[in-house]
């Protein structure tokens, strides 16, 4: 959180930055405690497999994503 804390801020014009940066953190919160609702109820309603089932078909795709951002940084090999 840390690091992307940074890199955001970085990014903006100084302006900017106190705006933008506490309007990332409240829904960085919200998304937190809906995510944590959302797990509540489906171990409640089903089991941890379920839970994390859910959890792997949301977290691949950003997994993916970052791999794909990673390489693209990196000149072919040969």
């Amino acid at each position: 959180m840390v690091g992307g804390s940074a890199q955001l801020t970085e990014s903006l014009a100084v302006a900017d930055r106190p705006r933008v940066q506490g309007s990332v953190d409240v829904a960085m919160n919200l998304a937190g405690a809906a995510a944590g609702i959302v797990a509540g109820v489906l171990v409640t309603v089903s089991s941890d497999a379920l839970l994390g089932a859910v959890a792997v078909v949301v977290t691949v795709p950003f997994l993916l994503v970052a791999v794909r951002s990673a390489g693209a940084g990196r000149p072919a090999a040969g």
